[in-house]
Order: structure tokens, then sequence, then C-alpha cells
């Protein structure tokens, strides 16, 4: 049996996969901490049609239509997948999260999600 490592892409789309925070109230205290909230992302969307922003620690906001945040976390790739299992990536970027925001995540604050994005 073979098993792909490695994300399928073409020039109408490609996939994600990544690990995100769950809840609401994490998302408001990361944003806090990289001076920023909803309101905030939304205006800036408005002005700049940006559709990601970088944060402390390898977080990415992703933005979504109207300026809406679609998830906080990180874009596993292949490399990632390659050489770790999802639970050793899950409490890495526990540990992650809990150093760069002071925060007392554990596992069950995570969750992985996946999708497609349309380019075109």
């Amino acid at each position: 049996m073979k098993i792909r490592a490695d994300f399928v892409t073409n020039s109408s789309s490609s996939s994600f996969i990544c690990l995100k925070l769950d809840s609401k109230e994490l998302e408001e205290k990361v944003l806090a901490e990289n001076k920023l909230s909803y309101k905030k992302i939304e205006k800036k969307y408005d002005k700049e049609y940006i559709e990601e922003i970088k944060l402390k620690g390898g977080l990415t906001v992703v933005i979504g239509e109207g300026g809406d945040v679609h998830y906080i976390g990180k874009d596993l790739n292949g490399e990632d997948l390659e050489h770790q299992t999802l639970t050793q990536i899950k409490d890495k970027m526990v540990s992650e999260f809990n150093k760069v925001y002071k925060l007392q995540l554990n596992s069950s604050d995570l969750e992985f999600d996946y999708g497609e994005i349309s380019r075109g």
C-alpha cells in the first residue's frame, strides 16, 4: 500500500490540514496578546482584503469571506506529518501555545480540521 505524505494541488484549489484552537474564548486571548480583535481584523480585511495574519509562536489567523476569522492555528505540511504522529504534533503545539501565550491549554483545547481552498 502506498501512502501520500503531501497534498495534491492544481490550479483551481489546494487541500489543507490544520491544528486550530477550538473555542472563541481562546481565540480572543491569543488575538489580544497580538494586539488584535475580531473587529480590528474585519476592518483590516475591508481596507486590504487580507486572507491571513501571522501571529507570535508560528500561529496564523485565517480569514474567510467578509473578514470573519475562519480559524487560528497552524497549517500542517507533509514534513510535519511525515516525521511525527498527530498526537505528537498536537502535544508540541500545546506546549508552544502555553510557552508563548502563558495559557494553560491541554490537548482537548486544540482540534484538527481539513478542507480545500478554491483559487479561482
